[in-house]
């Protein structure tokens, strides 16, 4: 594996466990604590037939990844999915991927939530710089996740539980 150190990924491969419920394909790790902050990333697919679409919590103040849910469905209803999660998990940012398909969840996530990730871009038309919800991966912007989980594992404070998420480290 060239990103990832196979030490790091053994070192997450000791978390791993089964979670401690699971509702309506949530796979709960952690139980959402009152009070803690929370962030729940949300990586859309194309709908039924090709990849999965997959919704991850994590803690803001443990960076552990208390939950996963995956599965195919359209973005429409994977907003619905991702605002049931977010709203168990303190009403917790969502950070949706707008890729692609992206553009369809945030329509939807903007009609039925108001907590989600916005960014700041450039806008070359009118020279001003302008905040536009969800995230981009770029060139430019996954070099920088993939450091932040670098960054995680080295300082030891990154947890995934989940044995489908280390496998795909």
């Amino acid at each position: 594996n060239a990103v990832f150190d196979p030490e790091y990924i053994g070192v997450q491969s000791s978390f791993e466990r089964d979670p401690k419920r699971i509702i309506e394909g949530l796979r709960i790790y952690v139980e959402p604590v009152k009070g803690e902050t929370y962030q729940v990333g949300v990586d859309p697919s194309e709908g039924i037939g090709g990849d999965a679409s997959s919704v991850m919590v994590v803690s803001a103040k443990t960076f552990e990844v208390c939950a996963k849910w995956k599965g195919q469905i359209e973005p429409v209803v994977l907003a619905e999915k991702s605002v049931e999660i977010a709203e168990f998990y303190n009403n917790a940012k969502i950070i949706p991927e707008i890729n692609g398909i992206g553009l369809a969840l945030i329509s939807k996530l903007k009609e039925i939530y108001y907590n989600i990730y916005k960014r700041k871009e450039f806008d070359k038309k009118f020279k001003v710089e302008v905040e536009r919800l969800g995230f981009r991966t770029t060139s430019m912007t996954k070099p920088v996740v993939i450091s932040g989980i670098l960054q995680g594992m080295r300082e030891q404070k990154l947890k995934i539980y989940d044995k489908e998420t280390i496998a795909q480290l």
